[in-house]
């Protein structure tokens, strides 16, 4: 017998990983647009962008690009994030994005999920995540 699969299979373990690490990168992002511009006064007494590197030239180009780039980004997660129900925006937000991290017993109390209950629930939310996120980006294929 001949079977036809319509579908690949999905590697939800890949997947996960992927979409933790976008969810993970919202504090950064956060941070390179309230980030401010630093200057430093020269000999000369002219303004620059203080710059941590060897190269000072177009420093003020490339720290704007670096939060339009972060403001993009951060946009595509959050409208991804919007996406997903209630239940999975909480579970996410509390693991992932709330500034004050909390360790997953007390999610799990405060949310009043078993331990199961709150991984599977996590996990769930987390592949709805990657589904939302630009159209599927993040889903990882089983070869």
């Amino acid at each position: 017998m001949i079977t036809i699969t319509l579908f690949k299979e999905l590697d939800y373990k890949s997947t996960k990983t992927k979409a933790k690490n976008v969810l993970k990168s919202v504090s950064n992002l956060v941070l390179i647009l309230s980030s401010s511009y630093e200057s430093k006064v020269t000999q000369t007494f002219s303004l620059e962008l203080k710059t941590f590197g060897n190269s000072n030239f177009n420093a003020l180009d490339e720290h704007l690009a670096r939060q339009d780039e972060a403001e993009e980004e951060l946009s595509t997660i959050y409208k991804a994030f919007n996406a997903l129900s209630v239940n999975d925006r909480k579970i996410l937000y509390l693991k992932y994005l709330d500034q004050h991290k909390k360790p997953d017993f007390m999610i799990m109390t405060e949310l009043g999920y078993s331990e199961s209950q709150f991984y599977n629930l996590l996990d769930l939310a987390i592949i709805k995540f990657a589904h939302a996120y630009k159209f599927g980006e993040l889903l990882e294929y089983e070869k």
